[in-house]
């Protein structure tokens, strides 16, 4: 008899050792029930779920009945005209990427055995909550660890608030985005549709990082790379030429013009305003780019460009190992790209990109008191996104220093004048509506 059915025998018919366990008993039940009566009073922090919730938690003794009560509930609610969905933690689960819809002919070291168990068994929608994986949580955060409260995508982008990303991310869809991103030669394979593609969680080289930005800079358009631009033989004969697409002739319009434009104006405030403040040194206005700096310093990014010229700074090991405390990418990568196109510029005139139609500018409404610009049909914030302008930085505010993911503040902030009040419930969390 193994020791796992030694405990298990022990358990249900009793052992004298069990006695020790009794402090411990009367512990643990003095805690659930001071917890069950503050939820009956309405005391706390009480989630309360826009559908009917059961909760299945082990019925006696782990691994003996967890399993096929849901697999029953699930058949149960079924036979009465319930949409079924299923919320597991994911124990045992390794997924690619979070939050993670189990499917049925997924491999059982990626879902977890009883979230494979219980889909290929009924078929049910599952995903695996993305707030704990494997006993650890997700919780994605701006890099000051404070909530900024309601903000334009403007100062979310020269502040680099992650967590803005993610909204836009979880209003849009992620199915919706994986297909976009198709529009600037990024392929869906390399970026699951999973909230954590608003972080950067995809893969990407540096190459198809200069084709991307490319779109932003030559106004909306698509082009394509190559090395080669011609073959000639040893009397300078040409046998073959590349035929580029050139934007504004042959290329593809990946993107509205307006999008286009609009972007790089949030990028130009990104240098002027915020972690890319030493491309200033460049003494230019045509500039625009973004830092970038993955979890644990292991990539250090810069990608900027101006109308004629894109380049991308990127500093890593070949090993995926850390860069070492304190490396960002406006640290390591953008002096890289400042040395370039001091050189590469030099001589190059200054181009003020005109404002393509259909776009209204406000005056006073950007980034420290600039310009912003709207499309003609959207000019007013959508009444369904549910926002509010609740904030953890009381300082928080258009005109308060960068405070920005993986990178450095400009300036230090203003210290707050009283005690940050806790961030509010991730909205993260409302991934759970999906399976409804």
């Amino acid at each position: 008899m193994s020791l796992a059915d030694r405990l298990t025998a022990a358990w249900y018919q009793g052992h004298p050792a069990l006695v020790l366990l009794r402090p411990l008993e009367w512990l643990y039940r003095r805690v659930v029930l001071s917890k069950r009566r503050a939820f009956l009073s309405g005391q706390g922090d009480i989630y309360r779920a826009p559908v009917p919730v059961v909760v299945v938690g082990n019925v006696t003794v782990g691994g003996t009945g967890k399993t096929p009560m849901i697999l029953w509930l699930i058949e149960h609610c079924r036979a009465r005209g319930l949409r079924v969905g299923v919320v597991s933690r994911g124990y045992g689960a390794t997924p690619p990427q979070l939050p993670w819809r189990v499917r049925a002919e997924h491999a059982a070291e990626q879902a977890g055995d009883e979230p494979l168990l219980i889909v290929q068994r009924t078929d049910v929608p599952l995903v695996i909550d993305p707030q704990s994986i494997g006993g650890q949580r997700w919780e994605p955060k701006n890099y000051d660890g404070k909530f900024g409260g309601m903000m334009s995508m403007r100062q979310a982008l020269i502040r680099s608030k992650n967590l803005v990303s993610i909204r836009i991310l979880m209003a849009i869809g992620v199915n919706y985005a994986q297909e976009y991103i198709g529009h600037f030669g990024f392929g869906p394979k390399q970026h699951p549709a999973y909230l954590t593609m608003a972080l950067g969680a995809g893969v990407v080289t540096p190459l198809q990082m200069a084709e991307g930005y490319s779109v932003f800079a030559n106004g909306g358009y698509r082009v394509r790379s190559y090395l080669i631009d011609r073959i000639e033989d040893n009397q300078n004969r040409v046998l073959a030429r590349t035929a580029p697409t050139v934007a504004g002739k042959n290329a593809e319009q990946a993107i509205d013009p307006r999008n286009a434009f609009i972007m790089t104006s949030m990028m130009k405030d990104v240098v002027r305003y915020g972690t890319a403040t030493k491309a200033m040194t460049l003494g230019r206005m045509d500039l625009a780019g973004k830092t970038g700096t993955t979890n644990d310093a292991r990539d250090a990014w810069f990608a900027g460009f101006n109308s004629s010229l894109v380049g991308i700074a990127w500093v890593g090991f070949d090993n995926n190992r850390s860069l070492g405390g304190g490396e960002t990418g406006g640290g390591a990568a953008l002096p890289i790209w400042i040395h370039y196109m001091a050189q590469a510029l030099k001589g190059v005139p200054e181009v003020d990109t005109p404002v393509p139609a259909g776009i209204v500018e406000r005056a006073g409404a950007g980034a420290r008191g600039g310009v912003e610009y709207y499309y003609e049909e959207f000019q007013n914030t959508n009444p369904d996104l549910g926002l509010n302008n609740r904030s953890s930085d009381p300082q928080a505010d258009e005109n308060a220093a960068p405070a920005t993911q993986g990178e450095r503040p400009a300036t230090p902030p203003a210290a707050p004048a009283q005690q940050p009040s806790p961030p509010p419930r991730d909205v993260v969390e409302k991934v759970k509506e999906q399976l409804f």
